[in-house]
């Protein structure tokens, strides 16, 4: 999935109704200090934090990837791995989608990666419900819920960027540094890694509290896709 691309169209786009539940595997990762990775064959795990929120504008659905490097944040222009299926669960309809697979990102040049997952307004007018599976290496981190008029960086820049602006200050597809005041609430945000939810989205989530579950990359093919156990 390219970076900054709605993705509401090629989910949503087909669909007569919109999902009465949504399950998201989403990607967490707490580095344990003093510890070496539990991922097999790899030198490097960085820590992930996932935030979800909801767009700002009607049949709008990102993805945004942020890297830490060793000169901080930077807007990241690499693909993430997304993949969604709907089903069906008697006469409810759900959308799945999966995320998990972005804990095989191992480049000793990354220190840290925050995922924004900003799940379409209309989620949050029809109080669809939500669950949450969160996916880990080590150990799951944080999970906690905040509310957007304590971080007003972050809220403006996702509200510019779901118009999609010209010249904006901070263009996420971009590959540049994030600005101070910006990479300053995300650090205070996602310090110690983990799962952060926006007051609205936590107001719907039905899974909170729910066990990580540790990450398995045999149930995944070699290419981002949908996982084995949805077949």
């Amino acid at each position: 999935m390219q970076p900054n691309t709605s993705i509401y169209g090629s989910l949503f786009g087909n669909q007569n109704c919109l999902p009465h539940k949504i399950i998201l595997r989403l990607p967490v990762n707490a580095i344990i200090q003093n510890s070496k990775s539990s991922l097999e064959n790899e030198k490097h795990t960085p820590k992930v934090s996932t935030i979800v929120t909801f767009s700002n504008q009607p049949e709008t659905f990102y993805i945004r990837r942020i890297d830490e490097l060793k000169d901080g944040l930077k807007y990241s222009d690499d693909d993430t791995c997304f993949a969604g299926k709907w089903s069906s669960e008697g006469d409810e309809v759900v959308f799945h989608a999966s995320m998990e697979r972005n804990l095989l990102i191992s480049n000793p040049d990354i220190t840290s990666i925050i995922f924004i997952v900003s799940l379409p307004l209309e989620i949050k007018e029809a109080k669809t419900k939500i669950f949450i599976d969160k996916y880990t290496w080590d150990r799951v981190g944080n999970e906690n819920n905040f509310r957007f008029r304590e971080y007003q960086n972050i809220k403006s820049v996702l509200r510019g960027n779901d118009k999609r602006k010209n010249n904006q200050t901070d263009d996420v597809s971009s590959g540049d540094k994030v600005n101070a005041d910006v990479a300053s609430e995300l650090e205070n945000l996602v310090r110690k890694g983990g799962l952060y939810l926006e007051k609205y989205v936590a107001e719907l989530v039905e899974s909170q509290g729910k066990p990580p579950v540790k990450y398995d990359r045999n149930q995944f093919p070699f290419s981002c896709a949908i996982p084995k156990d949805w077949n």
